[in-house]
């Protein structure tokens, strides 16, 4: 049995888990009941289970116009695809390590400013 079997039987139930969360809330909500913090949907999203909250969103139409909510969702999604990426895609791996590692660099020197107008033009030039 390889390492792979475990990571996507969690992976799955992470995502059932997140999906059946959602709704529960959908339907508190319908009755007016005790309602699930959107903090622990978003974590639920955050701690794999992406693909359950997207099609939870989908399927019950729910938290599908809620702001700040929905973009905050979008953006894990996001976040997770680029660090999927990064973690299969060899070039994007170093691409991100590069940048990772320069924005890390505190030797290098600092950006020069930029000068908007050169010398001779402007007031008191003439």
């Amino acid at each position: 049995m390889t390492v792979l079997a475990p990571l996507a039987v969690c992976a799955l139930s992470v995502n059932v888990l997140t999906y059946a969360v959602f709704a529960l809330d959908k339907r508190q909500a319908r009755r007016a009941g005790w309602r699930v913090p959107e903090r622990a949907l978003l974590m639920l999203s955050l701690i794999g289970g992406t693909a359950g909250a997207k099609l939870a969103q989908h399927m019950l139409r729910h938290k599908t116009r809620k702001e700040p909510f929905r973009t905050q969702l979008n953006a894990i999604v996001l976040i997770q695809m680029a660090a999927l990426c990064t973690l299969i895609y060899p070039p994007a791996r170093i691409a991100t390590f590069g940048v990772v590692s320069g924005l890390l660099d505190r030797t290098a020197p600092p950006p020069q400013p930029i000068r908007i107008m050169s010398e001779g033009y402007g007031p008191g030039s003439g």
